[in-house]
């Protein structure tokens, strides 16, 4: 049941169906892009070249496709990428990447989503995605000089010792020694960037001047910084696990014999300059190391002060700030790369907004970015709260549970007093599916009547869009506020509501 079959005599049902045709419309237009996940949405966006690109470089790199390019759209080896890491990811195997195999993959390739390690852990070990994901990750920090693609056996025991050892030198707390290099707490550090920056904060405090690190460690460091810079947008700077350089050589003034013209500065050192430039403080010269441990003490001091969009107020700053400037940022909107970055390092981007000071352009890109995000979010939220509620919807006024048979049927009356039917010949599974149908069809009701207020307020805040500048901005307005009406706790219940198979 879709909602335009639904009765429209209700204030309700009519700002249901207006906000259904508004994202509709956003995302056949380009203006918003939600997460694929069914197999419809999936064709629904087929059209996005830069999704299937992305898609297809993150299934290269985990070792499941054997070319990082392709058409963009499903093909015969994208559909056997995407059952084998669900094959190895212990998932429903059905070729299509929806939420859950989605969502596996961004938990095991991108760094910021939170990935449940002991997910991937079991009696018999690491599932064979996640020793591929561990391995990239060794790579990625530096910490194993190898192809930063990886396969099934990429994956050494030597290299989680020597990340073991590392977490040693960099005071982990529960590591030591005695620790097994392929424990869950060992592997998990590899899954919070945060806590490796703040680790190495405290590292800088102890390290006394001449100190030397050893190689791996110092590596580590460097590739570390790297991936912070690029998480914050800086796309100069690529975390693929190659240490760069932090030189300066000073210039000679043409003409002018022995005097200097300034410095020319390595690329890493020019975008590192540039981040102190874009918080309004300057870096002062010092060693390699020295610049790196103090660029990342200072991302940590970010992380203690840390803005979300969890906060109303901190989102009602991002709308005032985006009005003022509608006009160029819709520029940054239509122009930045919608599914690469969208989706990588969004929690630093709104830690980063509130003390960004650098230049005018820089500072909307960054609002852009933040805004697609929390708008594509909630565009997905409302998605599924959608079909949840058709659903319970049926629930209500059709009389038959959903899958009944002629042998095994459940019925209610206008009371809700349910009658069983079953024949004498029916099967055991058969009727345990009727059941689970039944439970499923109650937690979509359940669901439904808890987010059910907030899609209203987004549906009446968001009908007839505005004329202007950014005619769009109504709707992703009302997309932004609407991200504060949901926690945690209505992200799970949806994600039941809406996987739990009929």
């Amino acid at each position: 049941m879709s909602l335009a079959t639904l009765s429209s005599d209700t204030l309700l049902i009519d700002g249901l169906i207006t906000i259904d045709s508004d994202l509709n419309r956003a995302a056949t237009e380009g203006v918003l892009h939600p997460l694929a996940e069914t197999a419809e949405r999936f064709r629904d966006i087929s059209q996005d070249p830069e999704f299937f690109q992305v898609l297809r470089d993150r299934l290269y790199r985990m070792g499941y496709l054997a070319r990082r390019g392709g058409p963009n759209h499903v093909d015969d080896s994208l559909t056997r990428a995407i059952e084998q890491l669900q094959r190895e990811a212990h998932l429903t195997v059905d070729g299509w990447i929806g939420s859950n195999s989605w969502s596996a993959l961004q938990e095991l390739f991108a760094f910021e989503p939170s990935t449940a390690v002991e997910r991937w852990i079991d009696r018999q070990g690491m599932s064979i995605a996640m020793r591929r994901a561990v391995y990239l990750r060794l790579v990625s920090l530096g910490v194993v000089v190898g192809s930063p693609r990886a396969s099934a056996s990429s994956l050494k025991d030597q290299h989680l010792q020597i990340w073991r050892d590392l977490l040693l030198a960099i005071n982990a707390p529960g590591i030591d020694s005695g620790t097994d290099p392929i424990s869950i707490q060992v592997i998990a550090f590899l899954f919070d960037i945060d806590a490796l920056t703040s680790l190495v904060a405290d590292l800088a405090a102890r390290k006394s001047d001449g100190e030397q690190h050893s190689e791996t460690l110092h590596r580590f460091l460097n590739c570390l910084l790297q991936i912070e810079l690029w998480l914050l947008g800086y796309d100069k700077l690529k975390p693929d696990g190659k240490p760069l350089k932090l030189t300066r050589q000073r210039r000679k003034r043409a003409g002018a014999r022995g005097k200097s013209a300034g410095y020319q500065y390595s690329q890493f050192y020019s975008v590192l300059r540039q981040f102190w430039r874009d918080r309004g403080l300057t870096l002062e010269h010092a060693e390699s190391e020295r610049l790196i441990l103090q660029t990342l003490s200072h991302l940590a001091q970010l992380q203690d002060d840390e803005v979300s969009p969890s906060n109303g107020s901190d989102i009602n700053n991002l709308i005032t700030q985006i009005d003022e400037d509608a006009a160029a940022v819709e520029i940054q909107w239509q122009s930045q790369s919608l599914m690469g970055r969208l989706w990588d390092g969004v929690k630093r981007v709104w830690r980063f907004l509130k003390c960004f000071v650098g230049a005018v352009i820089d500072r909307i890109k960054l609002l852009a970015r933040a805004a697609r995000q929390l708008a594509a979010d909630s565009f997905s939220v409302i998605r599924r709260t959608q079909k949840i509620f058709s659903e319970a919807a049926s629930f209500l006024w059709k009389p038959a549970v959903a899958g009944s048979t002629q042998k095994a049927a459940l019925h209610h009356d206008k009371d809700f007093d349910f009658k069983v039917f079953l024949d004498q010949d029916v099967a055991p599974q058969e009727s345990q599916k009727l059941f689970q149908r039944l439970n499923h069809q109650l937690l979509c009701f359940r669901a439904a009547i808890r987010l059910l207020r907030g899609i209203f307020l987004a549906a009446m805040d968001a009908v007839a869009i505005a004329a202007g500048p950014w005619g769009w901005w109504r709707l992703i307005r009302s997309l932004l506020r609407w991200h504060n009406l949901y926690d945690e706790d209505d992200r799970r219940l949806i994600e039941a509501a809406y996987n739990v198979e009929g």
